[in-house]
């Protein structure tokens, strides 16, 4: 997913603005060749390396910046070794061993690069600490997805108008979401516990079983499986209420994006999302959804929403109004072209 979100969206948003853009794996024979022709050179995500050396080396002989973009708190060893990330702690050993030791790459990576951009403010901030230049370029959709999404907002009916049976949806790509949901199941459990009607969707990678809170709730629990990105709008499109629990004083989830809140806000689909930074944005901090901290907060909040069948319809309306306005292609890929206009700028 950083693949599409970073760089298949990025450089399409600077084409749209005139530049001529192209991607290579990092040791692609090609990619030393491609820096000749190139103004600016951005790695996602990459480890420092041999290839990636020789990449940055003929970007400062050339005197063009060398950029770093990274979607995630990876460079940060302690953090990595601190057991806050969840989804290390599952891991075998030697993996998780593996991946810890990579954030000293990765930070090397952010220390010699001229200029790095971040997805979120908070991971901004952190990645200020090794360079000096950095900038927030957040993730965005682009016509594709936007496409995907008008097609599922004119072709999808919600189950809830048929059955009146609103539906709690909870969509996860990745299986690192465990932690994550543990605020958010408790609450459901107590809503379930009050209400017989609303249930539960839980789209892609999460172990119910893990939830002793919710067993005696099974049959209300659909489980459906993981979905490639583009349909992910018409799985979502189902729903009524879409759950973003994050582990609060995480400074790992702290610095995540809203991506979670965006193709519900789409889909006119409100959300109840942790308070982070980046998720109180993406909810315009109440006002296009609604943010909950602790197991009370969530509870009063998935009940009104629950309860309020016009007020969801209301906050949905206006999430998709934010949501387009700050993340729609058309408003979004200008602020891309700025920042590295701005970049390739202050390098010269």
């Amino acid at each position: 997913m950083g693949h599409v979100y970073r760089v298949e969206h990025v450089t399409a948003a600077l084409a749209k603005h005139g530049w001529q853009t192209s991607w290579l794996p990092v040791d692609d024979p090609r990619a030393a060749t491609a820096v000749e022709a190139a103004d600016v050179v951005t790695a996602f995500r990459a480890p420092w390396s041999e290839p990636l050396a020789a990449v940055a080396s003929r970007c400062r002989q050339r005197g063009i910046p060398f950029v770093y973009d990274v979607d995630d708190l990876i460079f940060d060893p302690a953090l990595m070794r601190s057991g806050q990330i969840a989804v290390l702690q599952e891991l075998p050993a030697d993996e998780r061993h593996q991946i810890e030791s990579g954030a000293a790459s990765h930070r090397e990576t952010l220390a010699r690069a001229d200029a790095a951009v971040l997805t979120t403010g908070p991971l901004a901030a952190a990645a200020a600490i090794h360079c000096r230049r950095t900038f927030v370029v957040p993730n965005a959709l682009d016509p594709r997805m936007e496409a995907a999404a008008a097609a599922a907002r004119a072709s999808v009916s919600k189950p809830s108008t048929v059955d009146g049976r609103p539906r709690l949806v909870f969509a996860s790509g990745t299986p690192s979401h465990a932690r994550d949901f543990t605020v958010a199941a408790e609450a459901v459990a107590r809503l379930f516990a009050r209400r017989p009607e609303p249930l539960l969707v839980v789209v892609g990678h999460l172990d119910i079983g893990r939830y002793p809170c919710l067993a005696p709730f099974a049959d209300r629990i659909e489980q459906r499986p993981i979905v490639p990105l583009l349909a992910l709008f018409a799985e979502v499109a189902r729903g009524d209420v879409n759950l973003a629990p994050l582990e609060l004083g995480n400074p790992f989830c702290d610095a995540k994006s809203g991506i979670r809140c965006l193709a519900a806000s789409i889909m006119e689909v409100p959300s109840v999302a942790s308070p982070t930074p980046p998720q109180r944005e993406a909810v315009a901090d109440g006002r296009a959804g609604l943010v909950a901290g602790d197991v009370t907060d969530w509870d009063r909040a998935l009940e009104h929403l629950v309860a309020d069948a016009a007020g969801r319809r209301r906050l949905g309306r206006e999430a998709r109004a934010h949501a387009e306005a700050r993340w729609g292609f058309a408003a979004w890929a200008p602020h891309v072209a700025r920042v590295f206009t701005e970049i390739v700028s202050g390098a010269a």
